[in-house]
């Protein structure tokens, strides 16, 4: 521990250091331990003022605060000292639709016509909130995260054949209709509570189901028709990034695999999960 403290706490506690102090015989603060995290360029991730300054400006400008990146739900325990909070939070992202299914339709002589669904709309991405709490009376924060939506089913596949009846010397009139795709689900929500205090961060609409396709045919026409894509998701709340805040670039974010009729995928891509991260502060 350092002999530098802040309004009674060590400043040790205050930001990310492995322990190691300035040693060096030209600076004013000897022994005081140096800053290792790699935040300081965020003015959302540095610590409120702590009154040792150089030149007039505060250290707490180029040091990060002490945080914690939460990924999975649970309960933290406040530190002892911290006064209020920092919060980023992200909701999961939306799920991929499916893909329509595909149609197949061949005349009685032979030539076919086949068509593809439609691809499955991306999901949308979780939504980011930015807030500073009290911490209050408060011994704990509850956190929730939000998991992403599951992909869409995709549609199924249809074929027919026309054939001749010979009651009535007609070829029949025949039509494929592939099914349309289920849409993505939606992302689920993260939630921090602070005491009375509760921050929700909205998770992504899913991407919509590609449609099917169709295919016609008789004697010896055929036609058809390729299913159109699904629409894709959307955030349900702000999805801009804070330039004060550092991106939780990894969470909220929906699948990059779109499910494509003969890409061989099931189903949508499923959306990741959200995150928190919290800034301990000390007023």
């Amino acid at each position: 521990m350092s002999n530098y403290f802040y309004k009674g706490v060590n400043v040790n506690n205050l930001y990310v250091n492995d322990g190691t102090t300035n040693t060096s015989a030209n600076s004013n603060f000897i022994g005081l331990p140096i800053g290792k995290g790699s935040y300081n360029t965020y003015s959302g991730m540095n610590p409120n003022p702590i009154g040792f300054q150089i030149s007039g400006n505060d250290l707490a400008n180029s040091l990060t605060a002490k945080y914690s990146l939460i990924t999975t739900s649970t309960d933290l325990n406040v530190p002892s000292g911290s006064k209020s909070v920092r919060v980023i939070s992200v909701g999961g992202a939306g799920g991929g639709g499916g893909h329509g299914g595909k149609a197949s339709a061949t005349s009685y002589n032979g030539h076919n016509s086949t068509n593809y669904g439609g691809d499955g709309g991306i999901g949308g991405h979780g939504a980011y909130i930015y807030s500073t709490y009290p911490v209050g009376s408060s011994n704990s924060v509850t956190i929730s995260i939000g998991t992403g939506g599951n992909g869409g089913a995709s549609g199924k596949d249809d074929s027919d054949k026309s054939s001749y009846n010979a009651g009535n010397a007609n070829y029949s009139n025949v039509k494929a209709n592939g099914t349309d795709a289920d849409p993505g689900n939606h992302g689920n929500a993260t939630y921090v509570t602070i005491g009375n205090n509760q921050i929700t961060a909205l998770g992504g609409n899913g991407g919509g189901g590609g449609n099917g396709a169709w295919a016609n045919a008789t004697e010896s026409g055929h036609n058809g028709g390729d299913g159109s894509s699904g629409a894709q998701g959307n955030a349900t709340g702000i999805q801009s990034n804070n330039p004060a805040f550092p991106p939780l670039s990894n969470y909220g974010l929906p699948s990059n695999v779109i499910a494509t009729d003969g890409g061989g995928q099931a189903t949508g891509g499923n959306g990741t999960g959200g995150a928190v991260q919290i800034i301990w502060l000390y007023d």
